[in-house]
């Protein structure tokens, strides 16, 4: 494979920002569901604790997939194999 310092820079950066903003998302999403065991736990609201945790579902499979997205690139950019 011929090196391509300047693209796989660009991907590496890429790769980099795609996990931190994948980590942010996660921990959005977990402040969610902390917010809604403790509305769980405490009985305060079962509907609430419910709706909250539900909703924290969407942001933590987008982190996820930015998670993974960021790993595939990194790896691009090392020149290394898949599989």
């Amino acid at each position: 494979m011929a090196i391509q310092p300047d693209t796989d820079a660009k991907l590496a950066t890429t790769a980099r920002r795609l996990t931190a903003n994948g980590v942010r998302l996660l921990g959005v999403a977990a402040v969610l569901a902390v917010v809604g065991a403790v509305l769980l736990i405490t009985d305060a609201s079962t509907v609430g604790g419910l709706f909250c945790i539900g909703l924290s579902l969407a942001p933590a499979i987008g982190a996820v997939a930015l998670m993974g997205s960021g790993a595939v690139g990194k790896r691009a950019s090392d020149q290394k194999d898949f599989a």
